[in-house]
C-alpha cells in the first residue's frame, strides 16, 4: 500500500410472513370466536344478536389483518427500491473489495470517528467555548446550504470548505472537525465534506471517497464523489468547480471508500 503514503503529495419475501409476525406482536390477536370459548365478549352480545355481533368482529378482524398485511407489502417494496437506489461507484463502478490493510484500517478509525463529530458539532452550537471555533464554523457551512437547493448546495460545501483548511503537504489523517480552521492536506478536505454533506442529509449510498491518480503527475491525491441528479460530481480541494466523473480525465481512479468500506477499482 504504498501508494497510501504518497496521497496528497501536490496538495493531497414477504408480506405475509410480516404480516403474521406485526399481528402476535399486537398481543397475538384471537378470532372472535376464540373469545366466545374463552368467555370474552358477553356484553356485546347481549346487546346484539350472536350472528350480527361475529359478523362485526370477524370483519374487523379482516380489516386489520388486510391493513396489516398492506403495510407490509409496502414495506417490502419500499426495502427492495432501496437496493436498487444505491448507485454504482464512480467512474464506472467496477470494484472488488479491500477486506484488510492500511487503507482499510486509517479509514474505518476516521469513519468511526463520524458519530464524535456529530455530537460534537450539536453540543458546540450554542457554546462560545474556543475548543468550538471549528464546529461553529462547520456548522455555519452546512446552515448556508441548507438555504440553498440542489447543485448550489453540493457547489457550497465544497468551496466553503476549500476556503476553511489551509493546505499543507502530506500529513496524518484528520477527523472532519479537526481539519476545520486548521491546516491539511487532500484527505482533511475530503473527510471534512463527506462529513458536511452527510449532515446536510445526503445518503450515504450517494456520497464516496475516492482515491484517484493524478494523470499528469507521478502523485495520488482523494477527493469526493456525490450523486446528484443521476450523476457523480467530484468536489475536488484544487478547484471550486464541479465536473462530472465521466467529464474529468485527468483522474484515474484507484480505490472507493463509503460506509461499506474500501474498494478497489479494477483496471478497465
Amino acid at each position: 500500500m504504498k501508494f497510501f503514503h504518497n496521497v496528497c503529495e501536490s496538495a493531497f419475501e414477504h408480506g405475509a410472513a410480516v404480516a403474521d409476525a406485526s399481528l402476535k406482536a399486537q398481543g397475538g390477536i384471537r378470532s372472535p370466536r376464540s373469545r366466545l370459548r374463552n368467555g370474552t365478549g358477553r356484553a356485546s352480545l347481549a346487546a346484539a344478536g350472536p350472528r350480527d355481533t361475529l359478523r362485526r368482529q370477524d370483519s374487523r378482524l379482516g380489516m386489520m389483518k388486510t391493513r396489516t398485511i398492506l403495510a407490509a407489502i409496502v414495506l417490502v417494496i419500499g426495502m427492495t427500491d432501496y437496493d436498487y437506489a444505491r448507485p454504482i461507484d464512480p467512474f464506472g463502478g467496477n470494484t472488488v473489495d479491500v477486506p484488510q490493510g492500511l487503507l482499510v484500517e486509517r479509514w474505518h478509525a476516521v469513519y468511526n470517528e463520524l458519530d464524535a463529530d456529530h455530537a460534537l458539532l450539536g453540543a458546540c452550537v450554542d457554546s462560545t467555548s474556543s475548543g468550538c471555533g471549528p464546529s461553529r464554523t462547520l456548522w455555519k457551512i452546512i446552515a448556508e446550504a441548507r438555504e440553498q437547493e440542489g447543485l448550489a448546495q453540493i457547489g457550497h460545501i465544497n468551496r466553503a470548505i476549500n476556503l476553511s483548511i489551509t493546505p499543507v503537504e502530506p500529513s496524518e489523517w484528520l477527523t472532519a472537525l479537526e481539519a476545520i480552521d486548521a491546516d491539511g492536506d487532500c484527505k482533511a478536505y475530503a473527510t471534512a465534506k463527506y462529513f458536511a454533506l452527510r449532515e446536510l442529509g445526503v445518503a450515504s449510498e450517494r456520497v464516496r471517497l475516492v482515491i484517484v491518480h493524478e494523470r499528469n503527475s507521478v502523485d495520488d491525491h482523494i477527493i469526493v464523489a456525490v450523486y446528484q441528479d443521476d450523476q457523480w460530481l467530484i468536489l475536488d480541494n484544487l478547484t471550486l468547480a464541479l465536473v462530472q466523473d465521466t467529464d474529468e480525465s485527468k483522474y484515474a481512479p484507484l480505490f472507493v471508500l463509503d460506509d461499506h468500506g474500501v474498494r478497489q477499482v479494477k483496471n478497465r
